[in-house]
């Protein structure tokens, strides 16, 4: 990442194209003309592929999981705004470097583990899918096909966007008359990010010709790639590395939804064969869409009334 900072400070100085006063504070003008100069490195024919790639398999996924946890009724405060938290985070220093503690904190905090009331209502469960339509997939349909500096922008506050597009949503859509159990609209946006993520990944794969095509596609280099090599493939290294390391963790966290031995075992082999058929974004979606249907069952189980 150090390597592209002398490629990119000339692009970010006031008047150049990338330099757009969206705050019209120079000092967060300038960083932000940053993150914009390497996102349009990143579209350029020879990277724009694997751009697709990231935003199309995981950005979707990522942001419904954790848009619908943070919807749970019972959650704590912090536990309510971590999406739009962490999302605002990663934009800022990278999608790689934010899920880690994201998932850490999952786990410690125990949100992972079924709570009794932690089910998604309708109202939310809509709010968070009109979210990523508003916030993410059309933002980044713009940024990829308009390749504007303003567009591009305008996408690294995605998380606000979408925040501020699902509380706008609840206004209309209240959880408190809308309480019912969202699960159908839950399960209906996860097998519809399935169906793109999966359909992105078998594309990318047929248009290989060798394995090592392919790896050379999907994984970063496993060297340091030297100073003087051209902006392009530093910028294409960092984004590969910011996928692998950020759906790695997905993946490894996703195993923390298994409540047995033999799950784990289930979940680790469907990780790997998954993650090759149908993409580690599928995978992960397919895992997410497990676990809610148990989630489902057992507080359908719950609320059924009782009797003698």
């Amino acid at each position: 990442m150090k390597f592209l900072g002398p490629e990119i400070r000339p692009t970010c100085k006031p008047g150049s194209p990338h330099f757009i006063p969206h705050t019209n504070y120079d000092f967060f003008d300038s960083r932000l003309c940053g993150l914009v100069s390497v996102f349009h490195v990143a579209l350029k024919p020879e990277l724009t592929p694997f751009l697709v790639y990231f935003i199309g398999t995981l950005a979707p996924v990522a942001v419904l999981f954790q848009s619908f946890e943070s919807a749970r009724k019972g959650r704590r405060f912090a536990t309510s705004y971590s999406a739009v938290l962490f999302g605002i985070l990663g934009q800022l220093v990278t999608f790689a470097a934010v899920t880690p503690f994201y998932w850490i904190y999952q786990i410690l905090s125990g949100n992972l583990e079924r709570q009794k009331g932690g089910r998604v209502t309708q109202a939310q469960a809509e709010a968070a899918v009109f979210g990523l339509f508003i916030g993410w997939i059309i933002p980044s349909v713009a940024m990829v096909a308009m390749q504007d500096p303003g567009i591009t922008g305008l996408w690294q506050f995605a998380p606000i966007i979408g925040f501020i597009a699902g509380s706008i949503h609840l206004l209309f859509r209240p959880p408190t008359v809308h309480s019912q159990s969202g699960f159908r609209t839950v399960q209906a946006a996860y097998v519809g990010a399935f169906l793109v993520a999966s359909s992105i990944h078998l594309s990318a794969l047929s248009k290989f010709t060798s394995l090592d095509d392919a790896l050379a596609f999907f994984l970063p280099a496993s060297y340091a790639i030297a100073p003087t090599e051209a902006v392009l493939w530093h910028t294409a290294n960092l984004f590969q590395w910011d996928f692998a390391v950020g759906v790695g963790c997905c993946l490894l966290g996703s195993l923390w939804f298994a409540r047995s031995v033999s799950q784990v075992l289930g979940l680790a082999v469907w990780i790997v064969v998954g993650s090759v058929a149908v993409g580690p974004g599928a995978a992960f979606t397919a895992i997410a869409l497990w676990r809610e249907a148990r989630l489902s069952e057992s507080y359908h189980y719950e609320e059924k009334p009782k009797t003698l």
